[in-house]
């Protein structure tokens, strides 16, 4: 539905949402009136003799009349007022309905694009973009076409990686296969997750088991007191269990990760089909964590730190679960797609030393630290184990503390902080952590010389939102001989060369 287009100086798309937008915002609210009305009405049936009368359906009537009427004419004028804008240099989001603003994107600021199509915009082949600016808020243009969603995350996506195309040569270039997968011609699968893995992780879960267990116990006490009236007790633990069901199988349905030109994108969904497009420069490390139950049928969950993430709770919200369930070969795979040449098996793991047993007589065999000149590993966990895994390029500070019973074992932690997590290796020798920790400003320089040489770019500015590549690691010491005191260590001065 292009309206304007180039001009002699720029060539530029100026474009409207689907007519069809207000109907899929307000189809929510439409449900939720509906169903109070409907509640309140049928919670009237045998009160009094009352019954469904004409005057009812009537005034039922009256009441959606007038909704329909309403969100329409709003709905109507606000998307009549609503245009996005794209030309060489950025993208323009202009809403002139009551409060007028222009929001203006650079492409140079575009971190990842993200096509989301909610389950009524799915019913009417409507999706919507999320376009993430990486520390500020993103910006959502709802809603277009299917088709034209995928065509124009594609451009965005291409140009925020420095390819000067256009939207026309763009979309020329890919045809999306259809309306179940966001998988066009020229991508790759990387690896797909079956729904059974999915259901099999779900149920083997410590948060599943847990609630189950509570549940029976509560079913079985319920019956030994013969309280069958108090069986809407349980009902927040079935809910609890669905949701658990819900969260791991409904949201991660039909999972894939594809390799799309330079970029790494995830498709998953059952009701919103999601396709998110990750980030990868802005991903700070990387966790593989297996349940005790998982061990068996050998499956690990991976998920990512990526800058300007969120919880990602919400079924449509970007999520940080790289792999929700696979081998070992997969999280092998996975791995390599986010670090290319990266092998989590070949980087020699040192265990705790032995007077770690005092501290940790159960788990103290799992404590384990590993390090080349890219990362730092970590392991640790009995009934969970966790392996997490920093790259020095992204490491802002570091750490060595030691409590009074580990200065007493010669015993030290070392603590690496990104932008928003941390990685911990437990009960190390406090020797090694010293030296680690003191060595960890110039692995981490040198992990940036690298990483900017392998991308052929300039690290970036102190200044912009990708700053977690660029400065240098302050160093904080705790321990023997130095009590608790906090040190900064000045870069040297080719230190953001």
């Amino acid at each position: 539905m292009s309206l304007a287009s180039a001009t002699t100086t720029t060539r530029s798309v100026m474009e409207r949402p689907h007519p069809a937008t207000p109907v899929i915002k307000g189809w929510m609210a439409l449900v939720g009136l509906v169903f109070l009305v409907g509640k309140d009405l049928l919670e009237s049936l045998g009160k009094d003799g009352e019954h469904f009368g004409v005057r009812d359906i009537a005034f039922f009537g009256f009441l959606l009349a007038v909704y329909v009427v309403v969100t329409g004419i709003g709905g109507f004028f606000s998307w009549r007022t609503t245009r996005f804008v794209i030309d060489d240099q950025q993208v323009r989001i202009e809403h002139n309905f009551i409060q007028h603003s222009s929001d203006k994107i650079p492409f140079t600021k575009i971190q990842s694009v993200d096509v989301v199509q909610p389950f009524a915009a799915r019913l009417l082949g409507l999706a919507q973009l999320r376009i993430d600016v990486g520390a500020s808020e993103g910006r959502t243009i709802e809603f277009l076409g299917r088709g034209r969603a995928y065509q124009m995350r594609d451009y965005l996506v291409a140009r925020a990686h420095g390819q000067q195309t256009t939207v026309a040569e763009s979309a020329a270039s890919r045809a999306t296969a259809d309306a179940l997968h966001d998988l066009a011609d020229d991508e790759t699968v990387l690896l797909r997750v079956p729904p059974q893995r999915l259901v099999l992780a779900a149920v083997l879960s410590s948060g599943f088991l847990v609630t189950l267990a509570l549940s029976v116990a509560a079913i079985a006490g319920m019956t030994w007191a013969r309280e069958f009236g108090a069986v809407v007790g349980i009902i927040p633990l079935l809910t609890a269990l669905a949701g658990i069901i819900g969260n791991s199988v409904v949201k991660q349905w039909n999972y894939a990760l594809v390799r799309s030109g330079q970029a790494l994108k995830v498709s998953r969904g059952m009701t919103t089909l999601v396709s998110q497009t990750l980030p990868t420069d802005r991903i700070q490390g990387i966790t593989v964590t297996q349940h005790l139950l998982w061990r068996p049928f050998g499956l690990h969950r991976v998920s990512i730190d990526v800058l300007g993430y969120g919880s990602g709770d919400e079924e449509d919200s970007a999520s940080d679960i790289l792999l929700p369930a696979g081998t070992s070969d997969e999280v092998a795979l996975a791995i390599d797609a986010v670090w290319p040449g990266f092998r989590l098996d070949q980087v020699q793991m040192h265990p705790a030393p032995p007077r770690a047993r005092k501290l940790h007589p159960f788990i103290w065999k799992s404590l384990r630290w590993g390090r080349t000149e890219d990362v730092f590993v970590a392991a640790d966990g009995g009934l969970v184990r966790t392996t997490s895994v920093v790259h020095h390029a992204r490491v802002q500070s570091a750490h060595l503390r030691a409590g009074p019973l580990q200065r007493r074992l010669g015993l030290a932690d070392v603590q690496l902080d990104t932008t928003g997590s941390t990685l911990l290796a437990h009960e190390l020798d406090q020797h090694t952590a010293r030296e680690l920790v003191l060595a960890q400003m110039e692995t981490c320089r040198e992990a940036r010389r690298r990483d900017a040489k392998r991308r052929q770019v300039a690290p970036p500015r102190a200044d912009t939102d990708t700053a977690p590549v660029t400065g240098y690691a302050s160093l904080t010491v705790e321990a023997p001989g130095l009590g608790p005191g906090v040190g900064t260590v000045a870069p040297p001065p080719d230190a953001q060369d």
